[in-house]
This record gives C-alpha cells, structure tokens and sequence, in this order.
C-alpha cells in the first residue's frame, strides 16, 4: 500500500513540476514592441540613476 501511494505521489509531483515549467514558457516573439522600447528607456534611465523616469517607463511598457 505504501508503495503505491509513493508513486502516486510521484507522478502527481511530476505532473505538478511539468505544468509549472510549461507555464513558465517565454516567447520573445510575443512581447510588443512598443513595450521592449519604453523598457530599454526605463534600463538606460535607471543606468543613470534617474529612478522615477525609469518608473514611469516601466509603468508605460
């Protein structure tokens, strides 16, 4: 009986893992352009440390 309810919870934590890792799935292709732009702005303003200008970049992307 132990044995059994090892590898069903096995299996129900593969499933689980598996979900997790499909869910997390990045396609560049995707993301809009115009956000990639407003976050480039947002990465060079917060280079020069000018943080509330890099946030309202961020706030736009």
């Amino acid at each position: 009986m132990s044995k059994l309810l090892l590898t069903f919870r096995t299996i129900l934590l593969l499933l689980f893992v598996q979900s997790i890792c499909y869910a997390q799935e990045y396609r560049p292709e995707k993301v809009s352009k115009k956000a990639v732009q407003f976050y480039e702005k947002a990465f060079e303003k917060a280079s020069q440390n000018e943080t509330r200008e890099a946030i309202s970049f961020l706030q736009q992307a």
